[in-house]
Protein backbone atom coordinates (compact mmCIF):
# COMPACT_ATOMS: atom_id res chain seq x y z
CA UNK A 1 0.00 0.00 0.00
CA UNK A 2 1.30 3.00 -0.99
CA UNK A 3 -0.06 6.69 -1.58
CA UNK A 4 -1.00 10.40 0.48
CA UNK A 5 -3.60 11.61 2.36
CA UNK A 6 -4.48 15.04 2.50
CA UNK A 7 -6.82 15.90 5.79
CA UNK A 8 -8.46 19.07 4.98
CA UNK A 9 -10.24 20.65 7.98
CA UNK A 10 -12.13 24.26 9.17
CA UNK A 11 -10.12 25.80 12.05
CA UNK A 12 -12.49 26.38 14.84
CA UNK A 13 -14.59 23.55 14.09
CA UNK A 14 -13.86 21.01 16.74
CA UNK A 15 -10.01 21.08 16.42
CA UNK A 16 -9.57 18.55 19.00
CA UNK A 17 -10.96 15.42 17.34
CA UNK A 18 -8.91 16.21 14.44
CA UNK A 19 -6.06 16.35 16.12
CA UNK A 20 -6.50 13.12 17.65
CA UNK A 21 -7.70 11.57 14.23
CA UNK A 22 -4.31 13.01 12.64
CA UNK A 23 -2.42 11.09 15.29
CA UNK A 24 -4.50 8.07 14.98
CA UNK A 25 -3.61 8.24 10.82
CA UNK A 26 -0.38 9.38 11.44
CA UNK A 27 -0.15 6.20 14.06
CA UNK A 28 -1.76 3.12 11.78
CA UNK A 29 -0.73 4.63 7.96
CA UNK A 30 2.88 6.72 8.75
CA UNK A 31 3.48 10.07 9.21
CA UNK A 32 5.02 10.29 5.66
CA UNK A 33 1.86 9.32 4.42
CA UNK A 34 -0.58 11.78 6.34
CA UNK A 35 -0.28 15.82 5.03
CA UNK A 36 -2.59 18.44 6.96
CA UNK A 37 -2.83 21.49 6.34
CA UNK A 38 -1.54 23.74 9.57
CA UNK A 39 -0.37 27.23 10.23
CA UNK A 40 3.17 28.34 8.57
CA UNK A 41 3.62 25.75 5.72
CA UNK A 42 2.79 28.33 3.46
CA UNK A 43 6.22 30.83 2.98
CA UNK A 44 6.09 34.98 2.57
CA UNK A 45 5.00 35.89 -1.12
CA UNK A 46 3.69 32.35 -2.03
CA UNK A 47 0.18 32.03 -3.78
CA UNK A 48 -1.66 30.27 -1.69
CA UNK A 49 -4.33 29.10 -4.05
CA UNK A 50 -1.42 27.70 -6.41
CA UNK A 51 0.50 26.39 -3.32
CA UNK A 52 -2.94 24.30 -1.87
CA UNK A 53 -3.92 22.68 -5.45
CA UNK A 54 -0.07 21.77 -5.56
CA UNK A 55 -0.23 20.02 -2.18
CA UNK A 56 -3.30 18.40 -3.27
CA UNK A 57 -2.64 17.26 -6.80
CA UNK A 58 0.64 15.20 -4.47
CA UNK A 59 -2.45 13.26 -2.65
CA UNK A 60 -4.31 10.00 -3.73
CA UNK A 61 -6.96 10.82 -0.79
CA UNK A 62 -8.67 13.94 0.92
CA UNK A 63 -9.90 13.66 3.99
CA UNK A 64 -13.03 16.67 4.34
CA UNK A 65 -13.50 16.53 8.25
CA UNK A 66 -16.68 18.59 8.23
CA UNK A 67 -17.81 19.73 12.25
CA UNK A 68 -20.93 21.61 13.17
CA UNK A 69 -19.76 24.68 12.08
CA UNK A 70 -18.26 22.98 8.46
CA UNK A 71 -20.49 24.76 6.79
CA UNK A 72 -22.12 28.06 8.15
CA UNK A 73 -19.42 29.58 9.70
CA UNK A 74 -18.97 33.03 8.48
CA UNK A 75 -16.13 35.90 7.63
CA UNK A 76 -16.02 39.12 9.20
CA UNK A 77 -18.87 40.50 6.71
CA UNK A 78 -21.06 37.46 7.82
CA UNK A 79 -20.49 35.82 4.23
CA UNK A 80 -20.06 31.89 4.36
CA UNK A 81 -16.32 31.36 4.08
CA UNK A 82 -17.60 28.47 1.16
CA UNK A 83 -18.95 31.01 -0.60
CA UNK A 84 -15.13 32.77 -0.85
CA UNK A 85 -13.79 31.13 -4.09
CA UNK A 86 -10.30 31.54 -2.30
CA UNK A 87 -11.51 29.90 1.20
CA UNK A 88 -8.93 27.76 1.62
CA UNK A 89 -11.11 24.82 2.64
CA UNK A 90 -13.15 25.54 -0.35
CA UNK A 91 -9.71 25.19 -2.81
CA UNK A 92 -8.47 22.53 -0.86
CA UNK A 93 -11.87 20.32 -1.66
CA UNK A 94 -12.75 21.93 -5.06
CA UNK A 95 -8.71 20.99 -6.51
CA UNK A 96 -9.51 17.59 -5.39
CA UNK A 97 -13.21 17.15 -6.56
CA UNK A 98 -11.62 18.16 -10.05
CA UNK A 99 -8.90 15.27 -10.29
CA UNK A 100 -12.45 13.42 -10.58
CA UNK A 101 -11.22 9.26 -10.61
CA UNK A 102 -8.03 10.29 -9.51
CA UNK A 103 -8.30 11.44 -6.17
CA UNK A 104 -10.75 10.19 -3.62
CA UNK A 105 -12.62 12.51 -1.56
CA UNK A 106 -13.79 11.15 2.10
CA UNK A 107 -16.21 13.38 3.98
CA UNK A 108 -15.12 12.68 7.78
CA UNK A 109 -18.03 13.41 10.03
CA UNK A 110 -17.03 14.50 13.49
CA UNK A 111 -19.26 15.01 16.51
CA UNK A 112 -21.83 17.61 15.70
CA UNK A 113 -21.26 17.60 11.81
CA UNK A 114 -23.77 16.52 8.86
CA UNK A 115 -23.23 15.76 5.22
CA UNK A 116 -24.51 18.85 3.45
CA UNK A 117 -27.01 18.83 1.01
CA UNK A 118 -26.17 19.86 -2.74
CA UNK A 119 -28.17 23.11 -2.53
CA UNK A 120 -26.16 24.08 0.76
CA UNK A 121 -23.38 24.15 -1.51
CA UNK A 122 -21.69 26.56 -4.21
CA UNK A 123 -21.65 25.34 -7.64
CA UNK A 124 -17.75 23.67 -7.35
CA UNK A 125 -18.35 22.24 -4.14
CA UNK A 126 -22.17 20.08 -5.05
CA UNK A 127 -20.55 16.74 -5.92
CA UNK A 128 -19.38 16.95 -2.20
CA UNK A 129 -23.07 16.04 -1.39
CA UNK A 130 -22.81 13.18 -3.20
CA UNK A 131 -19.81 11.19 -1.16
CA UNK A 132 -19.95 8.61 0.57
CA UNK A 133 -19.33 9.29 4.33
CA UNK A 134 -18.02 8.02 7.13
CA UNK A 135 -18.58 9.19 10.94
CA UNK A 136 -16.35 9.17 14.15
CA UNK A 137 -17.72 9.44 17.55
CA UNK A 138 -16.65 10.71 20.68
CA UNK A 139 -17.99 7.69 22.26
CA UNK A 140 -16.86 5.37 19.86
CA UNK A 141 -13.69 7.08 18.54
CA UNK A 142 -11.11 3.89 18.04
CA UNK A 143 -13.53 1.54 16.42
CA UNK A 144 -14.54 4.90 14.04
CA UNK A 145 -11.19 6.09 13.25
CA UNK A 146 -9.80 1.84 12.74
CA UNK A 147 -12.95 1.34 10.24
CA UNK A 148 -11.59 4.82 8.49
CA UNK A 149 -8.09 3.01 8.46
CA UNK A 150 -9.45 0.12 6.96
CA UNK A 151 -11.26 2.00 4.19
CA UNK A 152 -8.53 4.40 3.49
CA UNK A 153 -6.01 1.38 2.95
CA UNK A 154 -8.39 -0.40 0.79
CA UNK A 155 -8.26 2.53 -1.31
CA UNK A 156 -4.91 2.90 -1.75
CA UNK A 157 -4.69 -0.35 -2.62
CA UNK A 158 -7.17 -0.05 -5.28
CA UNK A 159 -5.43 3.22 -6.63
CA UNK A 160 -2.31 1.56 -6.52
CA UNK A 161 -3.93 -1.51 -8.96
CA UNK A 162 -5.08 1.27 -11.24
CA UNK A 163 -1.92 2.82 -11.61
CA UNK A 164 -0.41 -0.34 -12.64
CA UNK A 165 -2.75 -1.71 -14.64
CA UNK A 166 -2.24 1.80 -16.26
CA UNK A 167 1.35 1.40 -16.51
CA UNK A 168 1.08 -1.78 -18.36
CA UNK A 169 -0.79 -0.42 -20.53
CA UNK A 170 0.85 2.51 -21.42
CA UNK A 171 4.08 0.00 -21.63
CA UNK A 172 1.70 -1.80 -24.45
CA UNK A 173 1.19 1.03 -26.15
CA UNK A 174 4.80 2.39 -26.06
CA UNK A 175 5.86 -0.82 -27.58
CA UNK A 176 3.25 -1.13 -29.83
CA UNK A 177 4.62 2.23 -31.24
CA UNK A 178 7.88 1.34 -31.06
CA UNK A 179 7.44 -1.98 -33.19
CA UNK A 180 5.60 -0.21 -35.99
CA UNK A 181 8.27 2.20 -35.77
CA UNK A 182 10.80 -0.29 -36.30
CA UNK A 183 8.41 -2.12 -39.21
CA UNK A 184 8.22 1.04 -40.94
CA UNK A 185 11.96 1.75 -40.90
CA UNK A 186 12.40 -2.25 -42.01
CA UNK A 187 10.02 -1.80 -45.07
CA UNK A 188 11.52 1.45 -46.23
CA UNK A 189 14.63 0.10 -46.26
CA UNK A 190 13.76 -3.06 -48.17
CA UNK A 191 11.93 -0.49 -50.35
CA UNK A 192 15.50 1.78 -51.07
CA UNK A 193 17.90 -1.30 -51.38
CA UNK A 194 15.51 -2.76 -53.78
CA UNK A 195 15.61 0.58 -55.61
CA UNK A 196 19.09 0.35 -55.80
CA UNK A 197 19.50 -2.65 -57.01
CA UNK A 198 17.35 -2.01 -59.57
CA UNK A 199 18.63 1.30 -60.65
CA UNK A 200 22.09 -0.61 -60.17
CA UNK A 201 20.66 -3.05 -63.00
CA UNK A 202 20.01 0.14 -65.45
CA UNK A 203 16.34 0.37 -65.05
CA UNK A 204 14.38 3.72 -66.17
CA UNK A 205 13.01 5.78 -62.89
CA UNK A 206 9.76 5.15 -64.33
CA UNK A 207 9.70 1.29 -63.97
CA UNK A 208 12.57 1.81 -60.45
CA UNK A 209 9.26 3.60 -59.29
CA UNK A 210 6.87 1.37 -60.06
CA UNK A 211 8.87 -1.48 -58.67
CA UNK A 212 9.17 0.49 -55.70
CA UNK A 213 5.16 0.85 -55.49
CA UNK A 214 4.49 -3.09 -56.13
CA UNK A 215 7.13 -3.65 -53.11
CA UNK A 216 5.73 -1.42 -51.03
CA UNK A 217 1.87 -2.61 -51.67
CA UNK A 218 3.44 -6.23 -51.24
CA UNK A 219 4.38 -5.19 -47.70
CA UNK A 220 1.11 -3.82 -46.68
CA UNK A 221 -1.72 -4.92 -48.45
CA UNK A 222 -1.89 -7.85 -45.67
CA UNK A 223 -1.67 -5.39 -42.69
CA UNK A 224 -5.58 -3.83 -42.44
CA UNK A 225 -3.87 -0.98 -41.41
CA UNK A 226 -5.52 2.39 -42.70
CA UNK A 227 -2.95 5.08 -41.93
CA UNK A 228 -0.25 2.52 -44.14
CA UNK A 229 -2.67 3.07 -47.28
CA UNK A 230 -3.35 6.22 -46.92
CA UNK A 231 0.52 6.83 -47.06
CA UNK A 232 0.58 4.20 -49.84
CA UNK A 233 -2.31 6.05 -51.75
CA UNK A 234 -0.89 9.49 -51.01
CA UNK A 235 3.27 8.09 -52.23
CA UNK A 236 2.10 6.48 -55.63
CA UNK A 237 -0.56 8.41 -56.56
CA UNK A 238 -1.60 7.06 -60.32
CA UNK A 239 0.42 3.85 -59.50
CA UNK A 240 -1.08 0.79 -60.75
CA UNK A 241 -2.00 -0.23 -57.39
CA UNK A 242 -3.67 2.82 -56.45
CA UNK A 243 -7.06 0.99 -56.95
CA UNK A 244 -6.56 -1.89 -55.22
CA UNK A 245 -5.36 -0.10 -52.02
CA UNK A 246 -8.55 2.17 -52.71
CA UNK A 247 -10.88 -0.11 -52.36
CA UNK A 248 -9.00 -1.85 -49.14
CA UNK A 249 -9.30 1.36 -47.51
CA UNK A 250 -12.88 1.93 -48.22
CA UNK A 251 -13.61 -1.69 -46.33
CA UNK A 252 -11.68 -0.68 -43.71
CA UNK A 253 -13.56 2.68 -43.50
CA UNK A 254 -16.71 1.14 -43.96
CA UNK A 255 -15.91 -1.34 -41.00
CA UNK A 256 -16.09 1.50 -38.53
CA UNK A 257 -19.29 3.19 -40.23
CA UNK A 258 -23.03 1.88 -39.16
CA UNK A 259 -26.40 3.61 -39.00
CA UNK A 260 -25.92 5.09 -36.39
CA UNK A 261 -22.63 7.69 -37.35
CA UNK A 262 -22.72 10.99 -37.81
CA UNK A 263 -23.49 12.96 -41.36
CA UNK A 264 -20.33 14.21 -41.92
CA UNK A 265 -19.23 10.50 -41.43
CA UNK A 266 -21.14 8.93 -44.13
CA UNK A 267 -20.73 12.09 -46.08
CA UNK A 268 -17.25 11.74 -46.01
CA UNK A 269 -16.87 8.13 -47.05
CA UNK A 270 -19.11 8.66 -49.88
CA UNK A 271 -17.20 11.48 -51.10
CA UNK A 272 -13.77 9.23 -50.55
CA UNK A 273 -14.96 6.19 -51.87
CA UNK A 274 -17.59 7.25 -54.66
CA UNK A 275 -17.41 4.00 -56.46
CA UNK A 276 -17.70 1.29 -53.58
CA UNK A 277 -19.59 -1.62 -53.26
CA UNK A 278 -20.94 0.20 -50.23
CA UNK A 279 -22.06 2.95 -51.64
CA UNK A 280 -25.98 2.30 -51.47
CA UNK A 281 -26.18 1.15 -48.02
CA UNK A 282 -24.19 4.04 -46.65
CA UNK A 283 -26.49 5.99 -48.68
CA UNK A 284 -29.14 4.92 -47.40
CA UNK A 285 -27.91 5.71 -43.90
CA UNK A 286 -27.32 8.84 -44.84
CA UNK A 287 -30.73 9.59 -46.14
CA UNK A 288 -32.31 8.11 -42.89
CA UNK A 289 -30.34 10.28 -40.68
CA UNK A 290 -30.73 13.15 -43.00
CA UNK A 291 -34.40 12.96 -42.20
CA UNK A 292 -33.96 12.49 -38.37
CA UNK A 293 -31.74 15.66 -38.40
CA UNK A 294 -34.38 17.10 -40.28
CA UNK A 295 -37.11 15.75 -38.02
CA UNK A 296 -35.64 17.01 -34.63
CA UNK A 297 -34.80 20.08 -35.83
CA UNK A 298 -38.18 20.90 -36.82
CA UNK A 299 -39.11 19.75 -33.28
CA UNK A 300 -36.79 21.45 -31.83
CA UNK A 301 -38.06 24.86 -33.94
CA UNK A 302 -41.52 23.77 -33.06
CA UNK A 303 -41.00 23.48 -29.08
CA UNK A 304 -39.56 26.94 -29.41
CA UNK A 305 -42.21 28.58 -30.65
CA UNK A 306 -44.57 26.80 -28.41
CA UNK A 307 -42.55 27.73 -25.35
CA UNK A 308 -42.61 31.56 -26.64
CA UNK A 309 -46.24 31.04 -27.39
CA UNK A 310 -46.58 30.15 -23.86
CA UNK A 311 -44.24 32.72 -22.42
CA UNK A 312 -47.19 35.40 -23.88
CA UNK A 313 -49.86 34.02 -22.53
CA UNK A 314 -48.57 32.21 -19.16
CA UNK A 315 -49.87 35.04 -16.93
CA UNK A 316 -52.30 36.40 -18.86
CA UNK A 317 -55.76 36.77 -17.32
CA UNK A 318 -57.26 36.61 -21.19
CA UNK A 319 -59.47 33.35 -21.56
CA UNK A 320 -59.64 33.99 -25.18
CA UNK A 321 -55.55 33.76 -25.44
CA UNK A 322 -55.44 30.95 -23.60
CA UNK A 323 -58.16 28.60 -25.48
CA UNK A 324 -56.89 29.84 -28.48
CA UNK A 325 -53.25 28.71 -27.45
CA UNK A 326 -54.61 25.23 -26.53
CA UNK A 327 -56.08 24.83 -30.15
CA UNK A 328 -53.05 25.80 -31.56
CA UNK A 329 -50.69 23.78 -29.50
CA UNK A 330 -52.43 20.75 -28.58
CA UNK A 331 -49.83 17.95 -28.34
CA UNK A 332 -48.03 20.75 -26.69
CA UNK A 333 -45.25 20.34 -23.91
CA UNK A 334 -47.40 23.59 -22.07
CA UNK A 335 -50.52 21.90 -23.00
CA UNK A 336 -51.67 21.21 -19.24
CA UNK A 337 -50.04 24.00 -17.73
CA UNK A 338 -52.53 26.19 -20.42
CA UNK A 339 -55.50 23.85 -19.00
CA UNK A 340 -54.78 24.68 -15.70
CA UNK A 341 -54.19 28.08 -16.10
CA UNK A 342 -57.78 28.76 -17.95
CA UNK A 343 -59.62 26.42 -15.03
CA UNK A 344 -57.82 28.68 -12.56
CA UNK A 345 -59.61 31.64 -14.27
CA UNK A 346 -62.76 30.19 -14.75
CA UNK A 347 -62.76 29.37 -10.88
CA UNK A 348 -61.95 32.77 -9.99
CA UNK A 349 -64.69 34.33 -12.14
CA UNK A 350 -67.56 32.30 -10.64
CA UNK A 351 -66.15 33.02 -7.11
CA UNK A 352 -66.27 37.14 -8.07
CA UNK A 353 -69.96 36.58 -9.46
CA UNK A 354 -70.91 34.79 -6.50
CA UNK A 355 -69.51 36.82 -3.84
CA UNK A 356 -71.09 40.03 -5.84
CA UNK A 357 -74.24 40.45 -3.98
CA UNK A 358 -72.12 40.71 -0.59
CA UNK A 359 -70.20 43.52 -1.78
CA UNK A 360 -69.56 47.04 -0.83
CA UNK A 361 -72.94 48.84 -0.78
CA UNK A 362 -75.49 45.61 -1.38
CA UNK A 363 -74.82 44.63 1.90
CA UNK A 364 -78.04 46.33 3.41
CA UNK A 365 -80.11 45.27 0.51
CA UNK A 366 -79.60 42.10 2.51
CA UNK A 367 -79.84 42.81 5.94
CA UNK A 368 -83.83 42.09 6.48
CA UNK A 369 -83.71 39.09 4.85
CA UNK A 370 -81.04 37.85 7.37
CA UNK A 371 -83.30 39.60 10.67
CA UNK A 372 -85.74 37.45 9.17
CA UNK A 373 -83.82 34.28 9.03
CA UNK A 374 -82.80 35.05 12.70
CA UNK A 375 -86.29 35.64 13.96
CA UNK A 376 -87.93 32.46 12.24
CA UNK A 377 -85.06 30.35 13.85
CA UNK A 378 -85.77 31.68 17.46
CA UNK A 379 -89.64 31.15 16.58
CA UNK A 380 -88.89 27.09 15.71
CA UNK A 381 -87.02 26.86 18.72
CA UNK A 382 -89.59 28.21 21.12
CA UNK A 383 -92.26 25.83 19.69
CA UNK A 384 -90.14 23.33 19.82
CA UNK A 385 -89.20 23.87 23.47
CA UNK A 386 -93.40 24.23 24.29
CA UNK A 387 -93.67 20.82 22.62
CA UNK A 388 -91.03 19.12 24.73
CA UNK A 389 -93.07 20.54 27.97
CA UNK A 390 -96.11 19.48 26.35
CA UNK A 391 -95.31 15.76 26.23
CA UNK A 392 -93.82 16.20 29.74
CA UNK A 393 -96.82 17.11 31.31
CA UNK A 394 -98.89 15.00 29.19
CA UNK A 395 -96.71 11.72 30.51
CA UNK A 396 -97.40 12.84 33.92
CA UNK A 397 -100.82 13.09 34.16
CA UNK A 398 -101.40 9.40 32.66
CA UNK A 399 -99.37 8.26 35.51
CA UNK A 400 -101.41 10.15 37.75
CA UNK A 401 -104.55 8.78 36.53
CA UNK A 402 -103.17 5.33 36.50
CA UNK A 403 -102.05 5.34 40.12
CA UNK A 404 -98.44 4.73 39.58
CA UNK A 405 -97.71 8.52 40.80
CA UNK A 406 -96.05 11.04 39.30
CA UNK A 407 -92.45 9.21 38.02
CA UNK A 408 -89.71 10.48 40.16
Amino acid sequence: MTGRIFINYRRGDDAGTVGRLFDRLEQALGRDTIFMDVEGHIKAGDDYVDVLRAQVSQCDILIAVIGPRWLTMADETGRRRLENPEDWVRVEVVSALEAGAKKRVIPVLVPGGEMPRADDLPGPLKPLARKQAVRITLERFNADAQGLVSQIRGVLDDLAMQRAATEVERAATHESERQREADDKARLAAVEARAREQRASGMSAADVRKAEELANWDFIKAQDDPDDLRDHLARFSGGSTERYARARLGELTFKTLSSSSSIEELQSFLEAFPTSKHESAVQAWLTAAEAIAKSQAEAANRNGRETAAWAAVATSSDQLALQEFLSQWPDGAHFADAQARLRELIYEQQVTALDAPLAAGADTRWKPARQRNLLLVAALTSVTAVIVITAALVKIGLAVLHGAGPPV
